[in-house]
């Protein structure tokens, strides 16, 4: 345990698995005047563990087991909520409950009734909500935009997003919330990604051709572009890759299974971003942001719409995983 600094805000880091630890890390590496208190039971020796390794000059850090531990210190300013997805709506109430910000890793809440009671919690309080929706603050999403403005008017895409088993990120095994399905896990990440390739346009899923726990293909159209989302948990390897095709007959790719990505303009490739290595990354950059926005006593309206959005999207695709088609209305 670490000696708390005195007069200096204290940000909860709520979970302890693996995106905990990887959260945990990188506000070590901002290293903010912050002290920062873990909450992990399942992880609470291992996160101690972590603690003894990290040496920031500005910041301390302690671990407690519960949300109740956490709320006996009545100086907390805000939450970043990165336990299990099914424990982010009422782990996040509480929070907003007792006037704490909070940054909520995605799934944001598995239904949008859950987040407009959120959303109606926070501004009762008088705090705000992020959320965890990192692609937001990814510059070769926002390069890959431009290039398909330059090039003409699309008509067709397909995103492929494919995960293998015990994969290695962030130097752990990659696990998955076995609680929730891949269209729940992965569809608010997408929905980031589309929205900000195709200019905010509405996202509506048609039809669902396959569906399990671990995969899914899905049918959708973006204004007049329609195209193929396909989601893979067991897959032989790792792909990030978003094709886009035309009416000039040009195709445009990126390939983002490494960051920043290579986009393929015909026979020419180019990178994702040539200043890559010179920024923080996008979840650093996220956290900067959600740590610049706990002055604030409401939600930014583009917070709100990515909630919502990204709720609706995911929410209304496993509808039709279970139901078949829908004829979507815009979100």
């Amino acid at each position: 345990m670490q000696k708390p600094l005195k007069n200096k805000k204290t940000i909860a880091i709520v979970g302890g698995g693996r995106w905990g630890q990887i959260t945990l890390s990188a506000v070590a590496n901002i290293n903010l005047p912050f002290n920062y208190i873990i909450v992990s039971n399942v992880n609470f020796d291992k996160v101690e563990s972590m603690l003894e390794t990290l040496s920031p000059s500005l910041s301390s850090f302690n671990v407690v087991r519960t949300l109740d531990d956490l709320l006996l210190h009545p100086s907390v300013t805000a939450g970043i909520v990165v336990n299990s997805a099914r424990q982010h709506f009422d782990t996040a109430n509480k929070l907003i409950t007792n006037g704490i910000h909070v940054l909520i890793e995605k799934p944001i809440t598995m239904s949008s009734d859950e987040l407009n009671l959120l959303i109606s919690n926070a501004h009762t309080n008088k705090v705000t909500i992020t959320p965890g929706l990192s692609y937001r603050f990814c510059s070769y999403i926002k390069n890959f935009s431009t290039k398909i403005n330059e090039v003409g008017i699309p008509y067709n895409f397909k995103l492929e997003w494919f995960d293998t088993k015990n994969e290695v990120r962030y130097q752990q095994i990659k696990t998955h919330d076995t609680s929730i399905t891949i269209i729940q896990d992965v569809m608010p990440h997408i929905w980031t990604i589309l929205s900000n390739v195709f200019m905010r346009l509405p996202i509506n899923p048609e039809h669902v051709s396959e569906s399990s726990q671990d995969y899914a293909s899905i049918i959708a159209s973006i204004g007049n572009t329609r195209g193929q989302i396909i989601l893979d948990r067991n897959s032989t390897a790792r792909k990030r890759r978003l094709s886009v095709a035309f009416t000039s007959r040009k195709n445009l790719i990126l390939d983002f299974t490494s960051e920043p990505g290579i986009i393929i303009n015909g026979e020419e490739t180019s990178s994702g971003d040539e200043n890559w290595k010179l920024n923080d990354s996008p979840v650093t950059q996220q956290l900067r942001y959600f740590f610049n926005k706990i002055e604030d006593a409401n939600s930014s309206n583009e917070d709100l719409e990515a909630c919502r959005c990204s709720v609706k999207l995911t929410e209304d695709s496993s509808n039709l995983s279970a139901h078949g088609s829908l004829k979507y209305f815009q979100i």
